[in-house]
């Protein structure tokens, strides 16, 4: 059978294009068509020499590109169509985590007090409705605050939509611990602020809250993002809450196991293998408001070591010109009072830094059985730099217990050479007077004696009576060396 002809009738053309289809091989590869460009006379000869089947071999060729072409507009538009099928399912989903992420509120961390006292506090009941005790009456949670109260449905009717005053106001989540310090997480300043003059101190002067107030509050702020995807850590300064790391761990070793060769996909395969992990102790422990937790304690040891630290810095600041007092007038500042003084506030600054309950050393009993929320604590410390700012901290201490160490050596010396001079002048006096008394006194020293009185003017009956009191003074202490003999 011959190939299909089919050409255009130019006018006057000096050759024709002709478009020769063949038809594949029996394996059905190998089909494809060629074109040549003829002259007509050519193609005239041909046409005279093709079997009459050529005309429905060409229709059947004809039918079969059109559909190839039908077939190939279809895939074109359905794939165009699953684009945009596709674009409009992924947006959605991209918009709220975008939102989430824009989304970031601030935490702020307050040091009013070395400790306050819950039990008055309770009693003021000043404390917002729901809240409960966290970690072994340690911490009080505030769950909501401020806290906005319905209208009562007896004096205004109810309705389907809330207020706009209830429904727009922020509330957040606070922390109050014994230590002297609160956490607010997602209020502004002005909420955080308000929430001491409201509930902590309050105008209730009965029920006193906060026991030994510093004059100045220590404060620390961070920003915290709330993201489902991602774990719940310290992240570029900025507190990330989302999944367990627990949960994370997992995950990554589900991925880990998804990527490997099929060939261990069949020893994973058995009832050993397949078995779900046990959920442990540690996940059981991780919550939520136990990774707030564990970030508010450490933003309140944060906020409490600053409080400790202007304390250091008007100490230092009293004391900085004390050297160069030393060094222009070679005499010391100071009393021995205010020495005293001095190393009493050093040694209290000392005590509460290291020794106390609350102190920076150690880390809070509660998460030494946590790990999750042990690595939260020390996550965020790292974060602020308490350890670094806790040993510069006892550094500048070392040096202020340094100077007044000098300070009082100082006067320890000067008193010692006073009392040295005292003694002497005592001993020289002790010894004139023995030399009287035995009349051991030189001709002349008598001499000498006699000239400064001539020269001071001083009469002879002067120096009678001085001769007779001496005389009189040396008698007596021979009756007592007598009597004592």
């Amino acid at each position: 059978m011959l190939p299909s002809l089919g050409a255009r009738t130019p006018s006057k053309p000096l050759t024709k294009p002709v478009q020769i289809s063949y038809a594949p091989s029996k394996s059905g590869s190998g089909g494809g068509s060629l074109t040549f460009n003829l002259p007509p006379h050519l193609i005239t000869a041909l046409k005279q020499q093709a079997p009459p089947s050529t005309k429905s071999a060409k229709s059947k060729a004809a039918s079969a590109s059109a559909a190839a072409k039908a077939a190939r507009a279809a895939r074109e538009d359905t794939s165009l169509d699953d684009t945009i099928a596709n674009d409009d399912v992924v947006l959605p989903r991209r918009q709220p985590a975008a939102a989430n992420r824009k989304h970031v509120s601030e935490v702020f961390a307050w040091a009013t007090a070395y400790q306050y006292d819950f039990n008055a506090l309770i009693r003021s009941g000043r404390l917002p409705p729901g809240w409960k005790w966290v970690e072994r009456d340690e911490v009080i949670y505030v769950p909501s605050w401020p806290h906005h109260q319905q209208p009562d449905s007896s004096s205004a009717p109810q309705t389907a939509q809330p207020s706009a005053s209830t429904s727009s106001a922020p509330t957040g989540e606070v922390f109050i611990f014994r230590s002297g310090s609160y956490i607010t997480w997602n209020l502004s300043l002005s909420q955080s602020q308000r929430f001491l003059r409201q509930v902590i101190q309050g105008r209730d002067l009965q029920h006193v809250v906060e026991l030994g107030r510093y004059t100045e509050m220590g404060d620390e702020t961070m920003e915290c993002l709330v993201d489902p995807s991602e774990t719940t850590r310290i992240r570029d300064g900025l507190i990330v809450l989302g999944k367990s790391p627990v949960e994370a761990d997992q995950d990554a070793q589900s991925s880990v196991s998804d990527a490997e060769p099929s060939s261990s996909s069949s020893s994973s395969s058995s009832p050993s293998s397949t078995a779900p992990p046990p959920t442990t102790s540690i996940d059981e422990e991780w919550t939520p408001l136990r990774a707030k937790l564990a970030f508010s304690q450490g933003l309140a040891t944060s906020a409490r070591l600053s409080v400790q630290e202007q304390t250091l810095s008007h100490f230092l600041a009293s004391v900085s010109a004390i050297p160069h007092q030393l060094e222009t007038t070679g005499r010391v500042p100071l009393t021995r009072a205010q020495v005293i003084r001095q190393m009493g506030t050093l040694l209290r600054l000392r005590q509460k830094a290291n020794l106390d309950r609350d102190n920076f050393y150690d880390e809070p009993e509660l998460y030494w059985d946590n790990a999750p929320m042990e690595d939260h604590f020390r996550g965020i410390c790292a974060e602020l730099d308490i350890s670094s700012r806790f040993e510069t901290f006892n550094d500048k201490l070392d040096h202020c217990e340094n100077l007044l160490g000098v300070v009082r050596a100082l006067l320890t010396e000067s008193t010692t050479h006073r009392m040295e001079v005292i003694i002497i002048a005592l001993i020289a006096f002790e010894a004139g007077i023995a030399l009287l008394s035995h009349g051991w006194i030189p001709e002349w020293v008598v001499d000498a004696w006699r000239g400064v009185e001539e020269l001071l003017g001083w009469s002879d009956a002067d120096a009678a009576a001085a001769a007779m009191a001496i005389e009189q003074r040396g008698n007596e202490e021979k009756v007592n060396l007598a009597a004592a003999s």
